[in-house]
């Protein structure tokens, strides 16, 4: 029950005083471990600090899942929400997403440009499952969605994107105002565009039998992805990152994954420049499907 959480491990967490091998005083307040001067020299030490900041991590995460009553119980206790604060600052942002959907990852390497990857706590959702907690933040039921650490919940994935840029300030992946704004938020609509031509026809074979797929759906979206392809290939992202050209890469590594590269041949320029873009952005490899 909640109330034996509460005594088990919360209120140790908040009373409780470590001490090394030789009887001193390490900690008063393990949670407080923002106080990092503090020297911990003994490897057990490390071990149950480490074990009750998790401890910690977990109720700050519990506190945030939707249609729990436990959880409104971990959000409503001053307790536990000191804890929090004390532990990790502020409640870390909840991704609901996949590890194969490119829109996914297009705030995965947002996120990891921007300085903010640790603000993160990624949850892989399903789609199809109604019981899925993703429904209760996106009416849409649909990733990738962003949890905020207030419960406000952002979708789709452009919304996201410069709510992160917002988040670290400054011009990074996309400027703030005039034709060069408009101008990558009209790369990455391309190249968002080209992401769900793609889904769509992944989705076409997925849910029907081959006896019914509809060959007109299917050319139809493909030659959407070919126009696409062929307007990069004359017209190459952004050399320096921003949000048009991590969306691109995120179109090209979704097509790796789903049509065996099969882009490539065809578009050697385009392949050029997304080799540049990996060697530039470690998050690319970070966050591919393995």
């Amino acid at each position: 029950t909640y109330a034996a959480f509460r005594v088990r491990y919360v209120q140790p967490l908040c009373h409780l005083s470590l001490r090394d091998g030789t009887g001193t005083k390490v900690c008063k307040n393990p949670v407080s471990i923002g106080c990092a001067g503090i020297s911990m020299g003994r490897g057990a030490i490390q071990g149950a600090l480490r074990v009750l900041l998790e401890i910690v991590r977990a109720v700050a995460f519990i506190a945030r899942l939707p249609d729990q009553k436990i959880a409104h119980r971990f959000g409503e206790d001053a307790l536990v929400s000191q804890l929090i604060s004390q532990c990790c600052g502020a409640l870390p942002m909840i991704l609901y997403s996949s590890p194969a959907s490119p829109f996914g990852r297009k705030v995965k390497i947002t996120a990891k440009l921007l300085g903010l990857w640790d603000r993160l706590t990624i949850v892989i959702a399903d789609t199809l499952d109604p019981a899925d907690p993703l429904r209760a933040q996106n009416p849409l039921g649909k990733i990738p969605t962003l949890v905020l650490d207030d419960g406000t919940a952002l979708y789709d994935s452009r919304v996201i994107v410069q709510y992160l840029q917002e988040l670290a300030g400054g011009e990074a992946l996309l400027p703030r105002t005039g034709l060069a704004r408009i101008m990558v938020l009209r790369g990455e609509a391309l190249a968002d565009g080209i992401q769900d031509a793609a889904l769509l026809q992944i989705m076409e074979t997925r849910f029907r039998d081959a006896a019914k797929h509809e060959p007109k759906w299917l050319s139809h979206q493909a030659d959407k992805v070919a126009r696409g392809l062929a307007y990069l290939e004359v017209n190459l992202p952004s050399e320096q990152p921003d949000l048009a050209a991590v969306a691109t890469a995120c179109a090209l590594g979704y097509l790796d994954l789903r049509f065996s590269g099969a882009w490539r041949a065809a578009h050697p320029k385009l392949a050029a420049w997304l080799a540049r873009f990996e060697a530039l952005v470690p998050g690319f490899e970070e966050t591919k499907v393995k």
